[in-house]
């Protein structure tokens, strides 16, 4: 065996790891942006939050997300969480009707769960899962409220998974 077919063996051996290298970080790019936690505005009617329990996969959401698991600072066991300064400002700015701006929780490309951002000026009953729009221009706690439902969907343990894995879950504060 002379050196020219030690040299072709060794370049098609090398040129198979890195391809098989660059594609195991693909797939973990790819498993990263998929446990993402993501909440959406619906693009719907604004009557949506007329019905506690629509079903998640007719409601038509925006392209992109308010803020995600990656805007998240903290996130305690009982379901209140500070965003970044960023994150904050667009929920403190988002427009909120008396009946509430509808939004969905999806945990990669799960939905989770329906809610809907509310005003404390609205005198309409809501009784489905709350997010209050904070008046204060500083960035403060938010706390997302449970609905009338036995079953708790903020409780979802995939959701939960990923802020544990990505060191955002914490004790009470």
């Amino acid at each position: 065996m002379n050196i020219m077919h030690i040299l072709f063996g060794f370049s098609v051996f090398l040129c198979i790891s890195l391809r098989a290298e660059e594609a195991a970080n693909i797939v973990k790019t790819n498993m990263a942006t998929s446990k993402k936690i993501s909440w959406y505005l619906v693009s719907g009617p604004a009557g949506m939050t007329e019905s506690k329990n629509p079903k998640l996969s007719e409601l038509e959401v925006q392209k992109t997300p308010l803020f995600t698991s990656d805007d998240i600072v903290y996130y305690n066991r009982s379901h209140s969480f500070v965003l970044t300064d960023e994150a904050y400002r667009k929920i403190r700015d988002l427009f909120v009707p008396v009946r509430g701006t509808p939004f969905v929780v999806r945990v990669g490309d799960r939905r989770a769960y329906f809610g809907a951002f509310w005003t404390d000026v609205s005198s309409v009953p809501w009784s489905g899962i709350t997010i209050m729009k904070p008046w204060q221009k500083e960035n403060t706690e938010l706390k997302i409220l449970p609905s009338d439902s036995k079953l708790d969907l903020r409780d979802d343990s995939e959701l939960l998974d990923i802020l544990k894995e990505s060191k955002k879950l914490v004790a009470e504060k």
